[in-house]
C-alpha cells in the first residue's frame, strides 16, 4: 500500500515539474531538439508561471488585503515586482542552460569513445564480437540523443542517418530500445525530414544521400 502511494506521489510529482518547466514541448510530435530557442522560450513560460505563483502566495499571506480580484491591482503589482520576474527568469535559464550543456558534453564524449573504439576494433581478432558490441553502443547512443531531445539536432541527425544505415546498428537499436521497431520508424522518419532539409540548405550534401534513406522509410511502412 504504501509503495503504491509514493509511486503515485512520484508520478503526480514527475507531471507536474514536466507541465511547469515545458518540458513536454520537445515531446510533442514536432520532435524540436533541445537548444537556444527552446531553452529561451521554456524560461520564459516558467518564468511567467512562477512569477504568478509568487504574486499569488504573496496576496493569499497578506492578512491586509481581501479576496476581491481586481485587474488594476494585478497589474500595479506586476509592475511593482517586475525585477523579481528578471531575477527568476535568469536563475531558469541559467539551470535550463547549464542542463543543456551538460548533456551536450555527455552525448559528445560518449560520441568521441566510440570513434576511438571503432579505430580499436579494426583489427583485432575477434573482429565481428568487436563489430557487435559497438553497434549496440551505436544503438545506445541514439538512445541517449533521443532521451536529451537532441537527436534532431543538425549536428547529430547526419550521424544517426548514417549509423542507421549499417544493419547491425539498426538490428541493435530494435532490439534492444524500449519502443522496438515502432520507435526506430518514427525516428527513422523524423531523421530523414531533418537530413532532407540539411542537405536542400547545402545544395545537396554527398554526406546525406536523402533517396536512399526515403526509401528505407517507404519499405519500412509497407513491412517487411
Amino acid at each position: 500500500m504504501g509503495k503504491r502511494i509514493a509511486d503515485s506521489i512520484a508520478t503526480v510529482w514527475h507531471y507536474l515539474v514536466t507541465g511547469i518547466t515545458f518540458e513536454w514541448i520537445l515531446r510533442t510530435p514536432a520532435r524540436r531538439s533541445n537548444g537556444g530557442d527552446v531553452i529561451l522560450a521554456r524560461s520564459f513560460l516558467t518564468t511567467a508561471v512562477a512569477f504568478l505563483f509568487v504574486l499569488g502566495l504573496e496576496n493569499f499571506l497578506d492578512t491586509h488585503r481581501t479576496w476581491q480580484f481586481t485587474m488594476d491591482e494585478l497589474r500595479k503589482q506586476m509592475v511593482d515586482k517586475l525585477p523579481w520576474f528578471g531575477a527568476i527568469f535568469a536563475a531558469i535559464y541559467a539551470a535550463l542552460y547549464t542542463r543543456f550543456s551538460s548533456q551536450w558534453t555527455y552525448l559528445a564524449n560518449v560520441y568521441n569513445q566510440i570513434k576511438a573504439a571503432e579505430v580499436k576494433a579494426a583489427s583485432p581478432k575477434k573482429a565481428s564480437e568487436a563489430q557487435t558490441t559497438l553497434a549496440e553502443w551505436k544503438a545506445g547512443f541514439i538512445e541517449d540523443a533521443e532521451n536529451l531531445h537532441l537527436a534532431t539536432k543538425e549536428s547529430v541527425a547526419p550521424i544517426i542517418y548514417q549509423w542507421f544505415n549499417d544493419d547491425a546498428v539498426a538490428t541493435a537499436y530494435k532490439e534492444t530500445v524500449p519502443g522496438g521497431i515502432e520507435r526506430y520508424r518514427r525516428l527513422l522518419n523524423t531523421i530523414t525530414r531533418v537530413t532532407h532539409r540539411i542537405a536542400t540548405r547545402h545544395g545537396g550534401s554527398p554526406f546525406v544521400d536523402v533517396s536512399r534513406v526515403k526509401q528505407r522509410v517507404v519499405r519500412l511502412r509497407r513491412g517487411p
